[in-house]
């Protein structure tokens, strides 16, 4: 998977670049050509993707260009400009300073930073505080504090403090801490720690550490034995199956 810094763009040969706007499903070069209607000849466009090391999203200069198909006239000139644009469009998404709100966007928390509240975002945690964080996909916490995250998905949790994650999915806990994971479910856990459960674990790789389980906490040994409920031909099923501890999924829950 790559990074939330990551950008997928299509230089062509007259040296426009083309990407589109953050927060945007971006990560395709297929869609960048079919949304600026470009004319899908290999050689006459260079796929290129710029991206950062892994969990290095907010260090400008751990990130590097590469391309998925060369041609002549992509020289050193060319791809220096591109890497100059694509540094610069990176750089507006990194937070490093206080905040009251972000809303409707993609951003890359970084030390300094100090948000209030986040609502409806695409971001990645890698260093600062966060205080609030609803209806938002959170791509990976690396570092920093979140005090809350609620009605959200998060994908990867590799480092960092969270205070409580609360009606929420989370894909991967390989890291970090969750003081208080109130649900509804967790995918896998494989390393870091989880002060008090009470949602579900889907598979517990024996890795990380759960403090105290509450009476609605399960870890489950079988996918088969729970349906998805992040499919959406699956909610249905996931909201009318018995639970086997407590009423998990909640009824009407996203």
């Amino acid at each position: 998977m790559t990074d939330i810094g990551s950008v997928f763009a299509v230089v062509t040969r007259t040296g426009e670049m083309y990407t589109l706007p953050a927060g945007e499903c971006h990560r395709c070069h297929h869609r960048v050509i079919r949304h600026f209607k470009l004319r899908d000849a290999w050689e006459d466009v260079v796929r290129i993707i710029y991206e950062p090391s892994p969990g290095r999203a907010a260090d400008l200069d751990a990130y590097r260009l590469k391309t998925n198909n060369e041609t002549a006239w992509f020289d050193d000139d060319a791809r220096c400009r591109a890497e100059t644009s694509l540094s610069r469009l990176v750089a507006r998404s990194i937070i490093r300073d206080a905040r009251e709100s972000l809303v409707c966007g993609r951003y890359i928390i970084g030390d300094g930073a100090d948000i209030g509240s986040v609502q409806d975002c695409r971001l990645s945690v890698c260093g600062g505080k966060v205080r609030n964080i609803a209806d938002s996909t959170v791509e990976d916490v690396n570092g920093g504090q979140v005090e809350n995250i609620s009605d959200s998905r998060i994908i990867t949790v590799c480092g960092g403090h969270i205070g409580k994650v609360e009606n929420s999915l989370v894909h991967h806990l390989k890291g970090g801490i969750i003081d208080h994971f109130a649900g509804f479910y967790l995918f896998m856990l494989s390393e870091g720690e989880i002060g008090q459960l009470d949602g579900v674990i889907q598979r517990d790789h024996g890795g990380g550490r759960i403090g105290n389980r509450g009476k609605l906490a399960a870890v489950l040994e079988d996918r088969r034995a729970y349906p998805d409920p992040t499919a959406p031909s699956r909610r249905r099923a996931a909201q009318e199956a018995k639970p086997l501890v407590g009423d998990y999924p909640p009824r009407g829950a996203r």
